[in-house]
């Protein structure tokens, strides 16, 4: 597709939709990333960004629009961007090829009076550039406020009717990101003290904003992580430069946040604002206020959910934290022992006793751990694979052989190779077989199988099985077709004459025809040709899947 000729590859509404767009300034800017690929930034119900990649011929090699519509190749973001982006090339081939193209070279050409004017200009057409000019370069007085202030601004702007649409998040975290980059800046010249506390201060109405938001796109989310972000860089790069006052301070802001009842029901994020804590805990009295903290949460959980188990389990490992950066190794390993019913500490327990070569030990607390989890397969196969290294350690084959297969028929092939090791040449057939058969008597045996087959070069079961699982036979076509190529190409062909025959639209059409391609190169040109005017007699009454095939 042409950059000059898009417009045949377009639906007639779309490209309609996509020209008004264009037609009426809703192109933001235009910026060329790397050499023929352009960023254009199309403002519709929100701020939209296409990527257009371009080769030297104007063909367009590839192109991405972060819009949810679904309904066809292109959107009408991507064809405004055409429009303009091929506006903009042929203006820009008639322009002197001296021409200053880079904006830091023309402003640097401009006089203070000329700059000072352009800014003026932008602030007063673009609402956010004098926000953002004033929040980061204005008066100093009450940063806090001021960040609390723009933050909740943007916030209430975004609202309607007490709720922040999905389209709308974005905006609304504007003052919030522009909270962050000053915390940001502070950081790098090493202003610890109010980076952390602008960060905190983007945490509590962001956080909130969880309750009344549609953050289906996950911005909350990530402006959160970047808060937590910049407090963790803050502290671990400049802590040390901290008076023990301003530690006290910033311990207390922390505290008083992971307090907060906002955070009731998000205890993942108060567990991580304590965790920030164990960074003061050198200091003896701020140790002893968060340990007091942890115990009281410990005694207020209340059931046997799950749930409370997870919250006990977290609230622990913060307490080991704090043993593990400032006690004696035996106190942590003491409290990691006294823990075993909880995975993580049993876990812990056996990566010590692996270290120190205590591989019986570590086989005691696989099986116990086994016996307890045995209602969770996922954590049944961790201590398994526990006690497969142990066994490896103590050289027992036998019980080696055991687990591997085990790993094979649970469905992990990576597990394969290193079983069929343990045997010998003779000894390794009667194996496969009965592990081929154990497989066969399942109504759907699993990827490892299939596997199996390959590397075993058991082309006949392969065929058999493709026989059964008609799909299958588009991605293992390449081992079938020395062997059996009349077959391949029967199957092959009765898999996309069943496609064909459940679509409907110009998308699925397509899709149609890249397995069709696929048949081609696979199995030649002529029996591609027979099978596209078999589908071509069929479905004559289809002019979409009709177009879609001559064009293959």
């Amino acid at each position: 597709m042409n950059l000059f000729d898009f417009e045949n590859h377009f639906d007639k509404v779309i490209l309609e939709r996509g020209f008004d767009y264009f037609d009426h300034g809703h192109i933001e800017t235009i910026d060329e990333i790397k050499q023929n690929q352009y960023l254009v930034q199309v403002v519709g119900t929100s701020n939209y960004n296409v990527e257009v990649s371009i080769d030297g011929d104007n063909e367009i090699v590839g192109s991405f629009c972060d819009c949810p519509y679904d309904r066809g190749d292109y959107c009408k973001h991507q064809a405004a961007a055409f429009y303009a982006l091929r506006q903009k090339l042929h203006f820009t081939s008639e322009k002197p090829k001296n021409k200053k193209s880079d904006i830091r070279e023309t402003l640097a050409d401009l006089s203070y009076d000329e700059l000072q004017e352009i800014i003026i200009k932008l602030s007063e057409e673009n609402y956010d550039i004098k926000k953002n000019i004033l929040f980061q370069y204005g008066a100093k007085e009450d940063e806090i406020q001021s960040s609390k202030k723009l933050i909740k601004e943007y916030i209430n702007k975004a609202k309607s009717r007490g709720f922040i649409e999905w389209n709308r998040v974005s905006d609304a975290l504007r003052g919030a990101e522009m909270t962050l980059e000053k915390a940001d800046k502070k950081m790098e010249v090493g202003d610890t003290e109010s980076a952390v506390f602008l960060s905190i201060t983007v945490l509590s109405p962001v956080v909130d904003m969880l309750q009344y938001c549609d953050d289906s796109n996950g911005f909350v989310g990530s402006v959160i992580e970047e808060s937590f972000d910049i407090i963790d860089q803050a502290l671990t790069s400049n802590i040390h430069q901290l008076k023990d006052s301003q530690k006290k301070v910033i311990f207390k802001k922390l505290m008083k946040e992971a307090l907060h009842k906002r955070y009731d029901g998000w205890d993942d994020l108060r567990i991580r604002l304590l965790e920030i804590c164990i960074y003061f805990c050198s200091i003896s009295d701020l140790r002893s206020k968060l340990e007091k903290q942890i115990h009281n949460m410990l005694e207020n959980l209340s059931g046997e959910s799950w749930f409370s188990e997870y919250k006990k389990e977290q609230l622990l490992l913060l307490k080991l934290q704090l043993i593990e950066r400032f006690d004696e190794e035996e106190k942590g390993l003491k409290f990691i022992f006294e823990h075993l019913d909880l995975n993580p500490f049993r876990e812990k327990a056996i990566t010590h006793l692996i270290e120190k070569g205590e591989f019986s030990q570590v086989l005691s607390l696989c099986e116990e751990g086994e016996e307890i989890d045995k209602e969770y397969p996922g954590l049944v196969d961790k201590w398994k694979k526990y006690q497969l290294l142990a066994y490896e350690k103590l050289g027992d084959v036998t019980m080696q052989k055991k687990l591997l297969q085990d790993f094979v028929y649970e469905n992990e092939y990576t597990y394969y190779s290193r079983l069929k090791t343990l045997y010998k040449p003779e000894e390794w057939n009667n194996v496969l077989q009965e592990m081929i058969e154990t497989f066969e008597k399942q109504s759907y045996p699993p990827s490892t199988y299939v596997e199996i087959l390959k590397t075993e070069k058991m082309s006949d079961k392969l065929l058999r099985y493709c026989q059964n699982h008609k799909p299958e036979i588009e991605y293992l076509h390449p081992y079938l077709i020395k062997d059996y190529f009349e077959e391949v190409i029967k199957l092959f062909a009765e898999w996309i004459e069943i496609e064909a025959h459940e679509s409907s639209n110009r998308k699925q059409y397509k899709k149609v025809c890249k397995k069709i391609k696929t048949f081609k190169k696979a199995c030649g040109d002529i029996h591609a040709h027979l099978l596209i005017e078999n589908l071509q007699q069929t479905y004559k009454r289809r002019p979409a899947f009709i177009d879609e095939l001559e064009k293959i």
